[in-house]
């Protein structure tokens, strides 16, 4: 285990607990406390941009069979990210039921205060027994002109009225 293992916003949990396993040797626990306060450093530093996005799907050919369904996608984000977006959506299952899945990988380009540039956002979600999960963030290595380097998360909110809100919390 290496100190730098745990450095960056994406990765903040993944030591918890470890200080107090007997399993875990003194150094590493030490590299561990040492690790949680880069990451605790890092998120101090990290930045938020919220606001709304527009989005646009159309569905596409279906994938694998049949078995899968495709829909491309546009967005407008509105706020502090003014920005366009595209991307593609693969799901299965019965969303009208509720259990099904996606996955989706979308590129962004626009801006946030005085930095323009692009990177790219990748989704995994859930609907199961009523519940659902998404999991939304940068994708690493993904980002272009003044956004080279960013790492985050973005967070989704649909309201009632159907707005998408978003808040993307982000490091560059």
């Amino acid at each position: 285990m290496e100190g730098r293992e745990c450095d960056g916003p994406l990765l903040r949990h993944k030591f918890i607990g470890v200080a107090a396993d007997p399993d875990v040797s003194p150094r590493d626990r030490s590299l561990v406390r040492c690790s949680r306060a880069a990451v605790l450093t890092t998120l101090a530093a990290m930045s938020t941009a919220r606001g709304t996005f527009n989005i646009v799907m159309t569905p596409g050919t279906a994938e694998m069979e049949g078995a899968v369904s495709r829909f491309d996608f546009t967005k407008t984000f509105l706020g502090d990210l003014e920005a366009t977006g595209m991307g593609v959506m693969l799901s299965c299952g019965n969303p009208q039921v509720g259990e099904a899945g996606y996955v989706a990988i979308e590129t962004v380009r626009g801006r946030i205060g005085e930095r323009e540039g692009g990177f790219a956002l990748q989704q995994l979600g859930r609907m199961h027994r009523g519940s659902q999960t998404l999991h939304y963030e940068v994708v690493p290595g993904s980002g272009c002109g003044a956004f080279d380097g960013i790492v985050g998360t973005f967070h989704l909110t649909i309201e009632e009225d159907g707005t998408h809100r978003y808040e993307l919390a982000y490091e560059l």
